[in-house]
């Protein structure tokens, strides 16, 4: 059995919250969708000897209606009960409170790891800069909706879906696995809702769901494809030959705002500006929806490059940048790397009532350097 198997089970704290990620404020409640309106990193720019108000927002979500639950008609059970996967959360979230405390990264290896380790442990570098964590990065602790793997095998994936905090911060989809029976489940990657998102239905906890794998031929594309094609999609935007596959969402909106307000310093000192993205199809999970598609989350990792003309120097542009580029000289060029981690739709295959639709994404930079 794994540990959280071998643990009395014991009761969530519905009035506690954990600090995990960088978003939202103000929420209200729709139903059966989620609203919002506040944003990414509010980013101060020094580019360029100008300041420049950079707001990356993806608006929160509310308590939206909890999708509806579909029987599983496979003869599986699921391999957690719903007490045993509220106890792994709770052991996760035990986990950030105490690293948070303690200003401890190497602790989060005990129960994160994937995207999420490194985006927590860049906010810890950020809390160690700023003496806090930002006041919009919390998780809230009680779920709204389990997604539990009933795969014989591993990995077995699971999914939460959080509750709203009691300052209506958004809702959390949060992706867990667990590798081998030996190893703990752990959170590999967490996105907030975008609003007005119509979330796909999945199994009962009380059936399971099935983990799939990267490759998934029973899909209108595998989840590595979607991956591939959504990171050409933030690449080249309409240029894309897969534009006609995604809509435009508030994840790519707010990315084409800020690299647009950072143009016009570019512009005006004769800089220059680029950013490159690439999926990582070694870093994806998926689980089968109720529908017969997958709810897929990956990576996606991106290099912002600015070099400043005129024998300017190019400064980190928000207070993530700055606590990662830390003591380093500054240069005329500087290069940031960036963690995006997406949730993505896919239906199943010969399905044409349904598209593919990103629900959520979350964005950290992870590393900085003056070229």
């Amino acid at each position: 059995k794994t540990n959280e198997q071998s643990v009395k089970q014991t009761k969530l704290q519905s009035n506690k919250k954990f600090k995990l990620g960088l978003f939202n404020r103000n929420h209200k409640t729709i139903k059966g969708k989620h609203s919002s309106k506040s944003g990414y990193t509010h980013m101060k720019s020094v580019l360029f000897a100008i300041t420049i108000s950079l707001s990356l927002f993806l608006t929160s979500s509310c308590a939206g209606q909890t999708p509806t639950l579909e029987q599983n008609t496979a003869n599986l059970s699921p391999n957690l009960t719903i007490e045993q996967q509220q106890k792994v959360f709770s052991n996760i979230l035990n986990t950030l409170e105490y690293a948070d405390e303690h200003n401890d990264s190497q602790y989060l290896k005990n129960r994160l790891y994937g995207p999420e380790l490194k985006i927590r442990t860049a906010q810890l570098t950020e809390k160690r800069y700023t003496n806090k964590m930002p006041n919009t990065a919390v998780i809230p602790q009680m779920t709204d909706q389990l997604i539990i793997s009933n795969n014989s095998g591993w990995p077995r994936i699971n999914a939460i879906i959080t509750k709203p905090t009691s300052d209506m911060q958004s809702q959390r989809l949060l992706f867990i696995t667990q590798n081998n029976a030996r190893n703990n489940y752990k959170l590999w990657g967490l996105v907030r809702i975008f609003p007005n998102t119509t979330l796909p239905k999945f199994n009962s906890a009380l059936n399971g769901s099935q983990s799939l794998l990267s490759d998934d031929s029973t899909l209108l594309k595998s989840p590595s494809q979607v991956l591939n094609d959504y990171a050409d999609f933030l690449q080249n935007a309409n240029k894309s030959n897969t534009n006609s596959q995604f809509n435009t969402d508030p994840f790519m909106e707010q990315l084409n705002s800020i690299t647009n307000t950072v143009q016009q310093g570019v512009n005006q000192n004769l800089g220059s500006q680029s950013q490159n993205y690439k999926a990582d199809i070694n870093n994806l999970q998926a689980v089968r929806t109720a529908d017969g598609g997958a709810l897929i989350m990956g990576q996606i990792d991106s290099y912002w490059k600015r070099t400043a003309g005129g024998g300017r120097l190019s400064k980190p542009a928000s207070t993530e940048e700055e606590a990662i580029f830390g003591n380093t000289p500054a240069r005329q060029t500087i290069l940031v790397h960036y963690i995006n981690v997406v949730a993505i739709y896919i239906p199943v295959k010969n399905n044409p009532s349904q598209s593919i639709q990103v629900i959520g994404a979350e964005r950290m930079p992870v590393d900085a350097k003056a070229e």
